[in-house]
């Protein structure tokens, strides 16, 4: 008879550690799968600014006024799930410019805003300011 009290005790500390354990196992798995969703996010969002900022600086380099609409089909505007440009079928990620342009006596003032979202439901990653002046021909003002 002692030995079924021990035998008893030994099996229910033993389910009891084991419960410990799984439960243990359960928290760190959903510690990985945080961790894994946080640096899939922190990807994205560095990837989107670096995006933007190269378009930005792009814009700005142009020395010719040119149709922004152009100038996204050469470049691309649908980046897939590693952030390279492909069609828009395959893409999970948007490149769009928003414009505003401000006609002056010397010129032409152009404000653009360059959004990288989601595709799917639309979460924007990044949006990024870009102002651009092109002056009229001969640096002359005309009234």
């Amino acid at each position: 008879m002692k030995n079924i009290g021990r035998v008893r005790a030994f099996l229910t500390e033993f389910v009891l550690v084991i419960l410990f354990f799984s439960l243990s196992a359960v928290i760190a798995l959903q510690l990985f799968l945080k961790a894994n969703d946080k640096s899939e996010l922190s990807k994205n969002m560095t990837m989107a600014h670096i995006i933007a900022e190269q378009t930005a600086e792009a814009i700005k380099s142009e020395e010719e006024e040119s149709s922004l609409e152009e100038w996204l089909e050469k470049r691309g505007c649908w980046y897939d799930e590693d952030w390279n440009a492909c069609a828009e079928a395959e893409a999970k990620f948007v490149l769009s410019l928003s414009v505003a342009k401000e006609k002056t006596v010397a010129g032409e003032l152009i404000d653009i805003v360059v959004t990288v979202s989601e595709k799917t439901d639309g979460t924007i990653f990044c949006e990024l300011p870009v102002t651009v002046y092109h002056a009229l021909e001969g640096g002359e003002a005309q009234l």
